[in-house]
This record gives C-alpha cells, sequence and structure tokens, in this order.
C-alpha cells in the first residue's frame, strides 16, 4: 500500500509528471531516430556487429503507417534462438523514420529469422537472411503492404518485397559513411521452400521447451486500459493543439496512476493462477508430447530410420559423428495468456516452431513458426478446478495442428 501512497503523491511533483509520460512513451513502443555512438559505434565491425539496414511501408486505410506501430521480432537460427522482440528499432533520421527506414545492430555471420507485426497482432511478413563476416552496413531489403481496418485489427493485402538498393545506399552515406558503403543482401520469405525429408534418411529430431507460460504484465494492462495506449498512442488520432489533445495530455497521470493501482491489485489476485498453471505445464512435458506426436506421424507416413538426439551446442558435430543426414528441431517456445476484447477474457496463444538442418553443410532447410490460439475465456474459467484440463487440452490441439503443417511443408 505504501508503494501506492508514494505513486499518488509522486504526482504532486512536475519532475515525476515528465517521467511518467516518459514511461507511456515507453509503453506505446516508440522508435528512436539516431546513428550510433560511444560504445555502440566502436561495437561495430566484422568481428563484433553490423548494421542490418530495412525499410517498411505499409498503409491501412491508404495512410501511411508510423515506424512506431511495426513489432520486430528475431532469431539467431545458428544459435537455435527462439523469437525475441527488438523494442526500439532505431532510425537513422526523424525524417528517414517518417519514411520506414529502420536499422539495428547484429551478430556478423549468422542466418536470422525476422519477424514483423503490425501492432503486436498482425504478423505481416516472416523472413530469413545471412549476414556476412566482412561487412559493417547490410540492406536486407524493402517489405510493402497495403492494408485495411482498425489498428490494432488490420488486414493486409498486396504485400511485396522489393529492392531499393540505391536508395538504400543514399540513405546509409548520409548516416553510416564512416562504415563504408552497404552491400546488399536481400531477405528470403519463410518458408524459404518446401524439402522433403525422405530425402534425409538417416534423421534425428529433438523437441525443447524454452519459455513456459507468460501472463499479462498486469501493470502495463493497468496503464493501458486507463490512458487508452494498446501499444498504440491515441496522440497519433488526434489533431495538435486542440482542446481534446490537451485535455487528454492533463488526464494521463491520472489514468496512469488509477491503472498502475488496478494492475498493482490485478497482479496480487491473479498471478497465484498463473504461476500455478506454468508448474501443472511443466508436468505436462510439451517438448517430450510435441516428439511423441511428431514421431507417430512420421511412422504413419512409412518414416521409420529416426534417431532421437538431444539439443546440445555441439549438436552437428556429433550427428555427423553418428551418420544422421539432418537434424529436425522443434521447440514450444511459449504459451501466452492475451486478453480478448471483452475485459477480463482471455485466450491462450501458443507458439512453437520447427527447422531442419543438413548435418554436413550445416544450413537450415526449412525454418517455420506456427501459432495456435484459443476461444476466449473468463480468467476465472483458467483459476477454477479445470483450469490445467483448459491448458492441456489447448497444449494438445497446438502441438497437433503445428506437427500437420510441419509434415505439409516437408512432405515426407
Amino acid at each position: 500500500m505504501k508503494h501506492i501512497i508514494h505513486f499518488i503523491n509522486c504526482f504532486t511533483t512536475h519532475p515525476c509528471r515528465v517521467i511518467t509520460l516518459l514511461i507511456l512513451t515507453f509503453l506505446s513502443g516508440c522508435a528512436t531516430a539516431g546513428v550510433p555512438s560511444g560504445s555502440t559505434a566502436e561495437s561495430i565491425n566484422p568481428e563484433k556487429k553490423t548494421i542490418v539496414l530495412l525499410r517498411i511501408r505499409a498503409t491501412v486505410n491508404e495512410k501511411f503507417v508510423d515506424t512506431d506501430h511495426y513489432h520486430l521480432r528475431i532469431a539467431s537460427v545458428d544459435r537455435n534462438e527462439p523469437l525475441k522482440q527488438i523494442y526500439s528499432p532505431m532510425s537513422p533520421t526523424s525524417d528517414r523514420r517518417n519514411e520506414g527506414w529502420i536499422y539495428f545492430l547484429l551478430d556478423p555471420g549468422e542466418t536470422y529469422h525476422l519477424s514483423v507485426l503490425l501492432s503486436e497482432r498482425y504478423v505481416m511478413f516472416k523472413a530469413m537472411f545471412r549476414l556476412p563476416r566482412d561487412q559493417q552496413v547490410v540492406y536486407i531489403g524493402t517489405f510493402y503492404a497495403s492494408c485495411t481496418g482498425n489498428i490494432p485489427d488490420v488486414l493486409c493485402t498486396k504485400e511485396t518485397f522489393i529492392d531499393e538498393r540505391e536508395l538504400a545506399n543514399s540513405v546509409a552515406q548520409e548516416a553510416f559513411s564512416q562504415y563504408g558503403p552497404p552491400l546488399t543482401h536481400l531477405m528470403s520469405s519463410l518458408p524459404l521452400r518446401r524439402a522433403s525429408l525422405k530425402q534425409y534418411s538417416p534423421l534425428g529430431i529433438t523437441s525443447t521447451f524454452t519459455e513456459g507460460i507468460v501472463g499479462p504484465d498486469w501493470t502495463k494492462r493497468g496503464v493501458n486500459r486507463t490512458t487508452g495506449i494498446e501499444g498504440v498512442s491515441p496522440m497519433i488520432f488526434l489533431p495538435p493543439f486542440t482542446l481534446l489533445s490537451i485535455y487528454y495530455l492533463l488526464y494521463l497521470p491520472v489514468g496512469a496512476t488509477t491503472g498502475f493501482i488496478g494492475g498493482i491489485h490485478s497482479e496480487y489476485k491473479w498471478q497465484p493462477c498463473i504461476e500455478k498453471l506454468a508448474k501443472n505445464l511443466q508436468t505436462l512435458d510439451p517438448p517430450n508430447q510435441l516428439k511423441s506426436t511428431l514421431l507417430t506421424e512420421l511412422q504413419k507416413r512409412g518414416f521409420t530410420n529416426i534417431v532421437q538426439i538431444t539439443a546440445e551446442k555441439d549438436l552437428l558435430e556429433k550427428a555427423r559423428q553418428s551418420g544422421l543426414k539432418a537434424i529436425l528441431k522443434t521447440d514450444v517456445g511459449q504459451v501466452a495468456f492475451m486478453e480478448c476484447a471483452e475485459r477480463w477474457n482471455f485466450r491462450v496463444d501458443i507458439n512453437s516452431q520447427a527447422s531442419l538442418l543438413d548435418v554436413s553443410t550445416g544450413n537450415c532447410l526449412y525454418k517455420e513458426q506456427y501459432s495456435s490460439s484459443s476461444a476466449c475465456r473468463k480468467i476465472d474459467d483458467y483459476c477454477g478446478e479445470k483450469g490445467t484440463v483448459i491448458i492441456r487440452e489447448e497444449l494438445n490441439k497446438a502441438i497437433n495442428a503445428s506437427v500437420s503443417q510441419l509434415l505439409n511443408d516437408l512432405n515426407p
């Protein structure tokens, strides 16, 4: 309670109100503009970091979408990483940000999986690209899309990848001239291609479980609800310097306080339930369940020369020593509680991924992510006696759907 009182008293001071607005700006996911400096700039060299330049241009109802609405998730294929969100992709300048230009820093010499979402809900595209070791600036392409609807509920069509290397060269010359001319190394849309498992026998398979259950960020949810910031700042829809926009700015501290208090109360009431479900989920052993389902379906298709292996750092080398031709890696990445449109109704989103690696070359032949969403239910249903049963049923559905799609893609 004393934390709540302190937070309320905080709003009597001007500095705290400013800090609150900065926090709200962070919650809205704003991208920042500027070039690397200090230790970050020093890290950009062929041995440490590479600048990856990308342009995303999407319209919603024929109006260009601000860069702040794009949510980038990226993972190293070589290190078998789960997708992680880049919370603040940079832009070289404010003007270039308005044109959709963004950049981020990655380790050179690796293959990456990139997923770009519009306001955390709609996946616009997934792609794969590889960074060479001897280049400091790499342009990976431009993506265009035409969307309809209301953010965050949109549908995009007319999606296309194009090569704007000449324009990218100009952008890089303006912002990154000290690192030399950029290399164009275009990303490829995922899945890269359909591969056949039948040509990769004997086959090793392994399965992991990386994240477990992820519950809502209760404080952020509370602030979002009371300020109207659901990952998209309402200020973008309000004309500047109008009575309505001024009223909204004055309301923000009050709304943030109310949301913060509500978030603390929600966390106190519901987080123990989420933690209990997470513990029960572990007993269901999702990776073993996924591997067993995959084995059963492969055997039904006459694919019997399979070796079960464990995920290790020197996985490829051990697979070569065992005479395997390929490794099929599967992962149950995250089970997330997502709130539906109706308050206090939640769905379960289960994300998994699979990749096929050629043992002789180490190349990734196939990589795809699968997602499954349950029906919306009241949170009391998850926290009641049948909560674990619901999670088990949704996990079964998600695993069966992902295995079905995987085998359809790989056509064994």
